[in-house]
């Protein structure tokens, strides 16, 4: 069985010149390369051209990308940097001199720290909130009125503003009923203020009428102890 062994230069250079030629695999390999299968020197072939394609992209494809990327520079950069806040020269510059998998480890450090730094602001947000009438939004009745932070894909404005509306309605009814509680107090204080004078007054007046009274029966055995005129 002939053999697979490797390819020296000049192997590869006999076979691209009698492939020049018109020459078949089957001729190839009877005339040049006994020691060797007709698949053998396709497969090889294959691989040389493929690298000849390469190299001539190096060389001549290279060379129309630079043309083309020169004159499409600002048009490349200026979006990122519109993004960035830089001149897109300077951000042309850091991003040829980092290399992709710099770019990569970079653009996953700012992920992770952007939801740290979002799970640490939820945990720190206030637990409640407090108007001027001293009446949080845990004290209403009717759920929770919790809204959600405007990066939330959930934000619905149309609800946000029921829900004000309707802890702006709770709120003036617990006004109104606390204002209704202190005036019936303060009516019951005026009662019960009224009342005592009322009721010192009436004692008074029993005290004055005892007095009266009083000096009339005195008067009377006084008269009778008097005797006769002039007695």
């Amino acid at each position: 069985r002939p053999s697979s062994g490797a390819w020296s230069p000049s192997d590869d250079a006999t076979l691209m010149a009698a492939r020049t030629q018109g020459q078949n695999w089957g001729q190839i390999q009877d005339a040049y390369f006994p020691n060797k299968t007709a698949n053998a020197c396709r497969k090889r072939h294959e691989r040389l051209m493929d690298r000849r394609n390469s190299e001539d992209w190096d060389t001549l494809k290279f060379e129309t990308l630079g043309k083309e990327y020169m004159a499409m520079r600002r048009e490349i950069w200026s979006p990122l940097a519109e993004r960035t806040g830089d001149k897109w020269a300077v951000v042309e510059a850091k991003v040829l001199g980092s290399g992709l998998k710099n770019l990569q480890s970079a653009a996953r450090a700012s992920t992770r720290r952007a939801r740290l730094s979002a799970s640490h602001d939820s945990h720190n947000a206030p637990a409640s909130y407090t108007d001027d009438s001293a009446i949080g939004i845990e004290d209403l009745d009717g759920g929770d009125f919790s809204v959600s932070p405007d990066t939330d894909c959930g934000f619905d404005p149309t609800r946000q503003q029921q829900q004000m509306q309707m802890m702006g309605a709770q709120i003036h009814q617990q006004q109104q009923q606390q204002m209704m509680r202190e005036q019936q107090q303060h009516h019951q204080n005026r009662q019960y203020i009224g009342g005592q004078v009322m009721q010192g007054r009436g004692h008074s007046h029993h005290n004055s009428l005892g007095s009266v009274t009083s000096e009339r029966n005195m008067g009377i055995p006084s008269i009778i102890n008097r005797g006769p005129a002039g007695v």
